[in-house]
């Protein structure tokens, strides 16, 4: 089974609309299971459709839990926490678990071991049956929760695992945009990683830094370039990097109009608009994206 990737450095760039549009013409090809994780913002089901299933949470994260009979109120642990999230009040430690990162400094500055980290739900895990016969997965980081990139990693095991019991050829995951720890842990065992750019200098910029870490990891390097005539001199350096860095350029998208009518409708271009010019690059490209995974 391959794993397949599609990740940004910057948001903003067209990443999951042509994650949707990728995933709907391939699921016609092949056995293919997808995963959203971009667990802060996740929105491929809002792209591509879809009926929920079913709804379970992950424990991907630690929390601080204190042992009330052990404590005595000593103010260790809220003195050395980093995140300032323990408090003395009436001679006993209580941590909020709203600003508790789960570090485990606490644990290890409490003179009477009255503090214990404890694996706690900071995600939950969405599965959707897509209309062309394919399943999707949607991690979602719950609100005022931490440890995305944590929760990144057990989202992509438990699609993985999906993936090999329905015989998948093909895991295809829509990353998070930046360069962070959830976006190294989405390409992290990855075989290859699209990277999708724009002609901007700030998308530029961004594309060096998630090529850092993809070649990093050893994946193979994939560019696209959407919004392709939005600059054609900065455009032409990306090409030039990706020419370079030995980065297969799998194509271009012009900015159509057709792409936002498309997302209104919540429904891939390629679905709702096959003949857009936004479609047809797309549809070439998806060409070179089957070339690309036998490579």
């Amino acid at each position: 089974m391959k794993e397949a990737v599609v990740v940004s450095g910057k948001g903003g760039v067209g990443k999951t609309t042509l994650s949707a549009s990728l995933g709907w013409l391939m699921a016609k090809r092949m056995n293919l299971v997808m995963v959203d994780v971009d667990v802060d913002a996740p929105n491929l089901s809002l792209v591509i459709g879809g009926t929920l299933k079913n709804s379970l949470p992950i424990e991907a994260t630690e929390k601080a839990f204190i042992l009330e009979e052990k404590c005595n109120g000593c103010g260790n642990c809220a003195e050395k926490c980093p995140e300032e999230a323990i408090q003395i009040l009436e001679g006993k430690a209580v941590v909020s678990r709203l600003f508790c990162s789960g570090c485990g400094v606490c644990s290890l500055v409490c003179p009477e071991s009255a503090i214990e980290l404890r694996l706690v739900a900071n995600g939950r895990l969405d599965l959707y049956e897509i209309p062309s016969g394919f399943v999707l997965l949607v991690g979602k980081l719950m609100i005022g929760e931490s440890g995305s990139g944590k929760l990144v990693s057990e989202v992509k095991e438990r699609a993985r695992h999906l993936a090999r019991e329905r015989g998948a050829d093909l895991l295809l995951i829509d990353g998070p945009p930046g360069a962070g720890c959830p976006a190294i842990s989405a390409v992290s065992g990855a075989s290859h990683a699209i990277m999708v750019t724009e002609p901007t200098p700030a998308a530029f910029r961004n594309l060096k830094r998630i090529f850092s870490i993809i070649r990093h990891f050893g994946a193979n390097p994939g560019l696209i370039i959407n919004k392709a005539n939005l600059h054609e001199p900065i455009k032409q350096e990306e090409i030039r990097f990706a020419k370079r860095e030995g980065i297969e350029v799998l194509g271009e998208v012009p900015l159509d109009d057709y792409v936002p009518k498309s997302l209104a409708m919540g429904k891939p271009v390629v679905e709702a608009f096959p003949y857009a010019s936004a479609s047809l690059a797309i549809k070439k490209i998806f060409g070179n994206f089957l070339e690309y995974l036998e490579s």
